[in-house]
């Protein structure tokens, strides 16, 4: 019995050992695919980080430091004569040949030019001038006919008073006026008149015919009317009668009796018909009566009416005859301006002409006195800028044939800038010569500061005198100017300065930490004021820690506010 409970011992502990060695080998399984799957994730990330940051845009980076900025303003300019002299001839003349080039020095009297044998354009322009003002003065007097007196008064130097002139076709006009005053005052008398009489016209012609009508319409109307108005009448005669007899009658009979009642009964309206009928034929009897009589007197009237009527058509006779001496005396006095004016017109013309003459007259005179000659000469010394003409070319008044620069007289260079730019500097500042090629003894001077004619409102003009040896006229002049300094906490690159609708801004640059590295962030920061700019750096003020802030001056590619970067191999050491 104790050897099978040993036996099941045996057998139980060997069950748990195979137990216990089967756990161990699940537990060293599940150890081993942890330890794979940790390190197939290492691995993965370790790439994945070496992929992206191949992605991502490569920045360069500088911290920002407290510096000195110094304000210059550069610019170029082109060498140019101070007050040169435009050498100008009046007269347009064949150049032959040319006797100085660019460069040249020259005298007072010195030859420039030696000119074609011929007149002047201008010459022979004044003297055509001078025939076409004498067929005009002769048109003049020959068209107005002039007499010979008249035209010695005008060669004598005759002249207009324009104000006695100007006074006297006032006094014409001022007569005029009150004649055309008068004719007015006549035609509105007329005009009154003749509705008057027109008016009268129409009275005496419509009263007689009206009466007439009238007359003839009661007539008619009564004739109309009277005979059954009469019958009504005669009616109530009748059937009073009749019942005065049946009242007086002695031994009335029955139907005597009855018909007495009925005409009684009957009688009040009968009464009443014969009353209206006799009021009727009463007022028909007036107005046939009336208008008979205004008829009558309708025809006595019209002897009144015609005798006013022709009292009136006299006065009409009148005003129109006054009317008519008043527009001849009008037309009188406007023939008396015209002639004059007209008088006057010619005088003006026929001076106005021989002046004309004159003065052509005078300038041929003058052209022929200031005549170039055969050459044309310097007048100042000093060196030839330019000779504009060649031999065959012509000269031309409005343009110079030589730009001469006077003697003691330097030279001039001048740019342009923005307002911001000019208020750094000030007459009288150092000014530094940025070209090779110049001698040491160049000396440049800010002199003016104006405005700019081609944008006053926001550039000025830099102006420069320029003095020195070897110095060329048109040649490029790049100088410097201003040497103000200053401190500043915070500066910073001008390549890390951007700008977008905001304002300006920088990119700082920012550092997060991950598993396995650091992931960089371009921040956007805005500038809310830049002090001074040089060259090469900006003093700013900006939202910024004080310390150890690094910014953006370079990427590859486009940068965003909040992108992620990676830093440059320079970058990546100096930090």
């Amino acid at each position: 019995m104790s050897e099978e409970i040993s036996k099941l011992d045996q057998e139980k502990q060997k069950a748990e050992e195979r137990e216990e060695e089967k756990g161990a080998r699940k537990r060293e399984i599940i150890k081993n695919i942890a330890i794979i799957f940790l390190s197939i994730m290492l691995v993965l990330t370790f790439f994945s980080n070496t992929i992206m940051n191949y992605s991502l845009p490569q920045v360069s980076t500088e911290m920002v430091s407290s510096g000195t900025i110094k304000t210059q303003v550069r610019g170029q300019g082109v060498i140019e004569t101070v007050d040169p002299y435009n050498l100008t001839v009046k007269e347009t003349r064949t150049i032959k040949a040319v006797h100085a080039k660019e460069g040249d020095d020259v005298k007072i009297g010195d030859i420039l030019y030696e000119l074609e044998g011929e007149e002047s354009s201008e010459l022979d322009s004044a003297r055509a001038a001078v025939r076409d003002a004498e067929t005009a003065y002769q048109k003049a007097i020959i068209t107005n006919g002039l007499s010979a007196e008249q035209v010695l008064q005008v060669q004598a130097g005759a002249s207009v008073n324009l104000i006695e002139i100007q006074n006297n076709i006032a006094a014409y006009d001022r007569q005029i006026e009150q004649f055309q005053a008068e004719l007015d005052l006549r035609e509105s008398n007329i005009q009154v008149l003749t509705l008057e009489k027109s008016r009268l016209d129409k009275t005496k012609a419509g009263d007689a015919a009206a009466w007439t009508i009238q007359s003839a319409i009661d007539s008619s109307t009564y004739e109309k009317e009277s005979p059954g108005l009469n019958d009504k009448i005669d009616a109530y005669t009748n059937l009073v009668k009749e019942i005065e007899e049946l009242k007086n009658k002695e031994n009335p009979t029955k139907e005597d009796k009855q018909k007495l009642a009925e005409d009684e009964k009957k009688l009040p309206d009968v009464k009443k018909e014969a009353d209206d009928a006799q009021a009727r034929l009463n007022q028909l009897a007036e107005a046939k009566s009336n208008s008979a009589l205004q008829a009558t007197i309708s025809g006595t009237k019209d002897a009144d009416t015609t005798k006013k009527i022709n009292e009136i058509q006299a006065q009409i006779d009148a005003e129109t005859a006054a009317k008519s001496l008043t527009t001849q005396a009008k037309a009188e006095v406007e023939e008396k301006k015209k002639k004059y004016v007209d008088s006057m017109s010619t005088k003006i013309d026929a001076i106005d002409n021989y002046n004309k003459l004159l003065q052509a007259k005078e300038k041929v005179a003058k052209l022929e006195k200031e005549a170039l000659g055969s050459t044309i000469t310097s007048p100042v010394n000093g060196k030839v800028i330019t000779m504009n003409k060649k031999s065959g070319e012509k000269t031309d008044p409005e343009n110079p044939v030589a730009v001469l620069r006077v003697d003691g007289k330097g030279y001039r260079i001048s740019f342009s800038v923005d307002n911001k730019q000019a208020r750094t500097v000030k007459v009288g500042d150092v000014v530094h010569i940025d070209d090779y090629g110049y001698s040491d003894d160049t000396i440049v001077n800010l002199v003016a500061i104006n405005p700019d004619k081609t944008d006053p409102q926001n550039k000025k003009n830099l102006v420069f005198d320029v003095a020195g040896p070897d110095l060329e006229v048109g040649r490029t002049l790049n100088v410097s100017v201003g040497d103000a300094s200053a401190s500043y906490d915070y500066t910073v690159p001008n390549s890390a300065l951007d700008k977008d609708k905001k304002g300006d801004f920088i990119l700082v640059l920012q550092e997060k930490a991950v598993p396995f590295g650091k992931r960089y962030v371009a921040k956007k920061v805005y500038v809310t004021k830049i002090y001074a700019k040089d060259d090469t750096r900006s003093a700013i003020e900006a939202d910024i820690d004080p310390y150890g802030v690094y910014v953006i001056t370079n990427s590859t590619k486009p940068l965003s506010g909040g992108q992620q970067v990676r830093l440059s191999t320079e970058a990546a050491q100096s930090e």
